[in-house]
């Protein structure tokens, strides 16, 4: 056979064997397809995939530690499901257990705010997770409050506080520092406790330490006058030319008295009757009374000065007085040298010429002085008088039966009764008698 007719017959073979597909795929097509005029079914829906569920929280950290108050540290909480994927976008609530060492906020930042341990923890769903957080203040300085003192006045006090404080400027309480010390002990001394107490005029520091660091306060002291004062108020002088001194005394408002740096200026304000010097010393100079006045920068003192003859006549021309001379002190008046005595130094002979002022004892003076008709009426009677446990004049002139004089003129205001047996026996008395009660 030929090669051409036998390629023919393979053309056609194959034109046959292509026509058979072609029926079977119209064939399948239309079974799947149903019958004429059917909707066709869906295919099945698949399967929803199960929902993320929180099954583990991990923290950034599991323990802090801070040594500052007001410290901060950022906690980070990573939240897994059930498949170990990252939940992204989990709610996550923070707790601290004592919110007294540390707080936490929304967005896990930690502060910490008092000494101490506390625990954190991240709560998301059902799970949670927890870091341990420890507060232990380190000190990093130390401080005193007030950094200066000053006093005006010596044995006043004032005390220092000192505080350690950490790095962030907290304080940390109950430390006590290990010493304090005065560069100074003249002029301020200091105790364990800071108690600062001013001892002289100047300046000091006040040193405290704690382990390798310290701290120093300033310390003025310069005293201030409060007050003056003089001794004595009074001064009495009986004769011309007598001196006594003043002393003035200035003290601080605490009590002390300043000495070395103060300065007094001394006046007088009659000076004509007595002069003072610039030590305090005043002169008598003429009868009559002056203040003397004591002046420290705006304070002053004074004191009362009387220049009295130490004898003279009373205003009612009849009563000698010597009350501001000396038992045994001469003075003349009217002519008349006088003598002031005691009453043991008064006899018959000599008691014309006796100044009685300051006796408060007549009593049986001139008993039975049967002879005694001396004029006494110029003594000076004032200071005596009656009481039960002072007998006064009782029986001053009994049974002086020669006596005769005027007593009218006696001051006898602190006697308001006649004595007992003040003249009994005084026979011989005419004239008047002291008119009691009263002061001519």
């Amino acid at each position: 056979m030929d090669r051409g007719r036998l390629s023919g017959v393979d053309r056609e073979a194959g034109h046959l064997q292509s026509m058979r597909y072609i029926r079977l795929t119209a064939l399948l097509l239309l079974a799947a397809c149903g019958d004429g005029g059917t909707t066709p079914t869906s295919p099945p829906t698949p399967p929803t995939p199960p929902t993320p569920v929180a099954t583990s929280i991990t923290l950034s950290a599991t323990s802090l530690s801070f040594s500052s108050l007001g410290q901060t540290q950022q906690l980070s909480a990573t939240v897994k499901d059930q498949n170990g994927a990252t939940m992204s976008g989990a709610t996550v609530t923070w707790v601290s257990t004592a919110t007294g060492v540390a707080t936490v906020s929304a967005a896990g930042l930690v502060t910490s705010v008092g000494n101490g341990t506390t625990t954190i923890m991240a709560v998301s769903g059902s799970v949670n997770t927890t870091a341990t957080v420890t507060v232990s203040q380190a000190g990093t300085s130390v401080g005193l409050s007030p950094t200066s003192l000053s006093f005006e006045s010596l044995g006043a006090t004032a005390t220092l506080v000192a505080t350690v404080k950490d790095a962030l400027g907290s304080t940390i309480p109950g430390v006590t520092v290990e010493s304090w010390l005065s560069n100074a002990t003249d002029v301020a001394t200091v105790s364990s406790a800071g108690l600062v107490t001013s001892v002289g005029d100047g300046t000091a520091t006040i040193i405290v330490s704690w382990g390798s660091m310290s701290a120093t306060a300033s310390v003025t002291v310069s005293q201030v006058a409060a007050s003056v004062t003089l001794s004595p108020t009074t001064v009495s002088f009986a004769s011309l030319g007598d001196t006594a001194t003043l002393t003035a005394t200035v003290k601080d408002a605490v009590g002390t008295v300043m000495s070395g740096v103060v300065t007094v200026t001394w006046s007088s304000s009659a000076a004509s009757v007595a002069t003072v010097s610039s030590a305090g010393l005043v002169t008598s100079v003429a009868y009559g009374t002056a203040t003397i006045t004591a002046t420290s920068g705006e304070l002053e003192a004074t004191a009362s000065v009387t220049v009295e003859e130490a004898f003279y006549l009373a205003v009612n021309g009849v009563t000698v007085i010597c009350s501001s001379a000396d038992v045994g002190q001469t003075g003349e008046v009217g002519g008349v040298t006088y003598t002031k005595r005691s009453k043991a130094q008064i006899t018959i002979s000599n008691a014309p010429t006796t100044c009685t002022s300051d006796v408060t004892d007549m009593s049986f003076m001139f008993s039975d002085a049967t002879a005694f008709n001396q004029d006494i009426g110029s003594w000076d009677v004032s200071s005596v008088m009656n009481r039960w446990y002072a007998p006064g004049m009782d029986a001053m002139f009994y049974s002086a039966d020669a006596f005769n004089q005027d007593l009218s003129g006696w001051c006898v205001s602190l006697i308001t009764s006649k004595p007992v047996q003040f003249d009994t026996g005084a026979t011989s008395w005419l004239l008047a008698r002291p008119v009691w009660g009263t002061c001519p």
